[in-house]
């Protein structure tokens, strides 16, 4: 059946209309999710800014996925903090008791009180190549900088799940209920840490709480080298592992480090 010029062009037409309509599909998928990453964003930079504490974004330039699902809580501290620098000279294994409010010390000039500063050094949670999200700073960080807390609710490890984030409050092992930071629902930027052989990170137990126990100390985060902007900020999730300790090596390292176990 012959079909005239008209209708050719009508179809024509239609079916570019169809196909302009199939390519906003994705498009619109895309901005839907570029928009969850910015609201998201939006959310934490309010709790950040109620907390007095310095800036912090998220950036993905690999995908469209967010760095957490949905009903993650975000806690920039556990309490307020007061500036200082790490001096590194608490042995392994012992906490940092700084003062607390029941101090005769004014807290604005106290020198003792270095982990309750409310964070002072922007962070920027990005998605990496390899290792899905890590985290990293604009700005040159010192050796020495107490970069934050962990947050997180605390809990006993018979109440524990499996899960990735967990934080083991085991400085004090002997007399006392152990307890862990559980991160996978709740907590701030330490969250996205990622593990390397040759970290520039490392964590002390500090509390200036008299009322908890032992065990319900806060860990702080601290800068063990001088580390460049946009630098990723990593730890080592177990620094006493060896290599010879292979039973507890159980996931491949992708740190590339010089010093890289191989597993963690």
């Amino acid at each position: 059946m012959e079909q005239s010029l008209g209708d050719w062009e009508y179809l024509i037409a239609n079916i570019n209309l169809q196909l302009a309509f199939m390519d906003t599909i994705p498009r619109t998928r895309l901005s839907l999710a570029r928009q969850a990453i910015a609201d998201l964003a939006t959310d934490w930079a309010l709790v950040v800014s109620a907390a007095n504490a310095a800036p912090l974004s998220i950036v993905n330039e690999v995908d469209t996925l967010a760095p957490v699902s949905a009903g993650f809580q975000y806690v920039e501290t556990n309490q307020n903090r007061y500036e200082g620098r790490f001096t590194f000279e608490v042995p392994r294994g012992g906490i940092v008791l700084e003062c607390h409010q029941e101090c005769a010390c004014d807290p604005n000039s106290c020198i003792n009180s270095v982990a309750q500063k409310p964070r002072n050094i922007p962070m920027e949670i990005f998605k990496t190549t390899e290792r899905s999200w890590g985290v990293r700073s604009p700005v040159p960080i010192s050796k020495g900088a107490v970069l934050g807390v962990v947050t997180g609710p605390r809990r006993t490890a018979e109440r524990l799940k499996d899960s990735t984030y967990l934080w083991d409050l085991d400085t004090v092992q002997r007399g006392y209920e152990q307890f862990t930071m559980d991160c996978t629902q709740k907590g701030n930027w330490t969250r996205f840490l990622n593990h390397s052989c040759n970290p520039n990170l490392d964590t002390y137990a500090v509390s200036w709480d008299p009322l908890l126990k032992p065990t319900q100390h806060q860990i702080a985060v601290v800068a063990r080298v001088d580390i460049d902007a946009d630098v990723e900020l990593t730890l080592d999730y177990h620094p006493q592992t060896v290599l010879s300790d292979k039973d507890a090596m159980t996931r491949p390292c992708l740190c590339g480090s010089n010093d890289c176990r191989g597993w963690f």
